[in-house]
């Protein structure tokens, strides 16, 4: 089952890559830009599904669309030239950020989705990062400087996240509480 959903989704993403790159900053644009970090989030933690249900992809999609709410807040509008005119990506644009977003996501929504939601908006930075003008991944230990990322690199992570999805998905399920030995 996985596998087949993970071919669907990885189908869009490559329709919305392919449509979007023809277009202008639009509207039509931004919403483009949204499946796609969507559905390379749900491609990198579809492999969950089998042990953990639907909640940590819709997790790490939703994690990795709203990331770009803080383009909105920087630039003072919706209009996607502006958002894209900023010059950098903010802060929220780092890997510490993804890391304390899914940390503050396990309590209320359980480890799975907790790991789903720091993954999600990880792909979300590796894909940013493989276009101008980068990401500032390591604030703030790295004076926010921007960093454009290899494809293999971004090609890598995903894989990474994958593969983790791929081992939690598979792992035994825990014995109910009222059947555990004592």
């Amino acid at each position: 089952m996985p596998g087949r959903a993970a071919g669907l989704i990885v189908a869009v993403w490559l329709l919305a890559v392919l449509v979007q790159s023809s277009l202008p900053l639009s509207p039509l644009w931004a919403i483009l830009d949204g499946v796609c970090h969507g559905a390379a989030a749900a491609a990198c933690t579809v492999w969950l599904k089998p042990r953990w249900g639907w909640t940590p992809v819709a997790a790490a999609s939703l994690a990795s669309v709203l990331l770009d709410v803080d383009h909105a807040v920087a630039a003072g509008s919706i209009d996607p030239a502006a958002m894209m005119g900023l010059g950098v990506r903010p802060p929220t644009h780092s890997l510490l950020f993804a890391a304390l977003l899914g940390l503050g996501a396990w309590p209320i929504l359980g480890r799975a989705a907790g790991y789903a939601v720091a993954a999600g908006i990880a792909v979300h930075l590796f894909e940013d990062g493989l276009t101008w003008p980068g990401i500032p991944l390591l604030f703030p230990f790295w004076d926010n400087r921007h960093v454009l990322l290899p494809v293999p690199i971004a090609l890598l992570a995903a894989l990474g996240f994958s593969g983790f999805s791929l081992w939690l998905g598979r792992l035994p399920a825990p014995l109910p509480a009222t059947i555990r030995p004592p």
